[in-house]
């Protein structure tokens, strides 16, 4: 299948549910979407940026009942932040399920999860979740530019679909970062704006 743009999140999504790597905009950058349940797509993600095997990605999921599936012994207050924080440009950093594999977690006893507000990254998990059986969606990596024009310009083969669309913009890739495999602790503070955070749950 050769590359292509779309501005239909449905096409970004069939991509990915065969397996192809596809460049999606999500709040902050434009990101590297792979199948998060595929250790062929996933690493097909590795591959394409030259990622150490040791360094994680984010699963990107639709909603917090998906994001939960991911992880095991989520505590309350875990629960607390995605009910305030999610859909929105916050990740959790959560003991894995047996459901989040080492292809994803770099072999780390830790799975990163956002539950994304971005509106088209949303339609493209919503659209993935209809064509696959297994709701957890897509992960995403950061590819290296804020342009939508470079973005979809593939720097490599592997890379079959550009969504078209512009990140919703915030003031970094990853606006915060809580560690709650033991005790919480925040790994990456900056402000978040209410404004890139939905309403919808």
């Amino acid at each position: 299948m050769p590359f292509r743009t779309s501005m239909k999140p449905y096409e970004g999504a069939r991509a990915l549910a065969q397996e192809h790597l596809a460049v999606l905009p999500t709040e902050t950058v434009y990101g590297l979407g792979a199948l998060a349940t595929s250790a062929t797509a996933v690493g097909r993600v590795f591959t394409t940026k030259n990622r150490p095997a040791d360094h994680p990605l984010i699963a990107h999921v639709l909603n917090d009942e998906a994001a939960i599936a991911w992880a095991r012994n989520v505590p309350s207050f875990a629960r607390s932040l995605m009910n305030e924080f999610w859909p929105g440009p916050m990740t959790l950093v959560l003991s894995r399920s047996s459901r989040a594999a080492d292809s994803i977690t770099g072999g780390q006893d830790s799975v990163a999860i956002r539950v994304p507000g971005s509106p088209i990254m949303r339609d493209v998990l919503q659209e993935l979740c209809s064509l696959r059986d297994d709701p957890l969606s897509a992960i995403a990596a950061r590819v290296p530019t804020d342009s939508e024009e470079s973005a979809r310009r593939p720097r490599n083969t592997r890379v079959r679909k550009s969504v078209t669309g512009s990140p919703t913009r915030t003031s970094s890739s990853t606006q915060v970062r809580v560690r709650l495999v033991s005790s919480p602790r925040l790994l990456i503070a900056q402000p978040i704006n209410r404004g890139f955070c939905a309403s919808e749950k």
